[in-house]
């Protein structure tokens, strides 16, 4: 089985990719797992390539890096209407660090009247195969923003768009319900994360 550092111990994110990846027989290690000593990683970045390169970098200069592949992501929702707001900043959409409820309801404040509901959430993985040089894959998913918070949708701190998004396709699912589906439950229907991370298990 093929090991994959993924760079971030949030476990949450783990547990999602980790049950994605079984389906590829792709192990997914974390860097503790893996052996590394801790970083700190500030995501000064830009655009999702940046962030995304940093938090691969930030584990490069450590020699068990030739051992591994090693990959990091960032990933944010673009609103069609709003000019392609809030991208990477959703958390600081407002300049500061906004809770879930606070997106939530601004979120639905800006698009008040708007008939074009269309968001795309994007993801972009930055990797590096033995210490070598740092590619890219990116995934995305269509969605359309509800009028009202969905009703049944239960809430996940940290993720405030489940309770707000309708998946695109045939047939369209909320959001939540969507993220809670296995991918053998829902077939050649990936979220933006999953989409990116299909293309990088193809690659390596």
């Amino acid at each position: 089985m093929k090991q994959l550092v993924f760079a971030t111990e949030n476990p949450g994110k783990l547990a999602e990719i980790r049950k994605f990846a079984s389906h590829f027989d792709i192990e997914i290690l974390s860097p503790s797992q893996a052996g590394f000593a801790p970083v700190s990683v500030d995501e000064t970045g830009t655009t999702y390539e940046e962030n995304a390169r940093l938090k691969v970098e930030a584990y490069l200069s450590q020699d068990i890096a030739k051992d591994y592949i090693i990959c990091g992501d960032d990933s944010g929702i673009e609103i069609d209407a709003l000019g392609g707001e809030p991208g990477l900043h959703t958390r600081r959409w407002l300049g500061y660090s906004m809770s879930d409820d606070e997106i939530v309801g601004y979120a639905l404040g800006r698009m008040h009247g708007i008939d074009n509901r269309i968001a795309t959430f994007k993801s972009t993985i930055a990797y590096s195969k033995h210490a070598g040089v740092v590619e890219f894959v990116t995934g995305e998913m269509k969605a359309t923003i509800a009028t009202v918070p969905l009703d049944d949708a239960p809430k996940q701190e940290g993720f405030p768009f489940r309770r707000l998004l309708i998946v695109d396709g045939e047939p369209s699912i909320a959001l939540w319900r969507f993220d809670e589906l296995s991918p053998s439950e829902r077939p050649g229907r990936y979220s933006h994360r999953e989409a990116a991370f299909a293309t990088l298990f193809e690659k390596i």
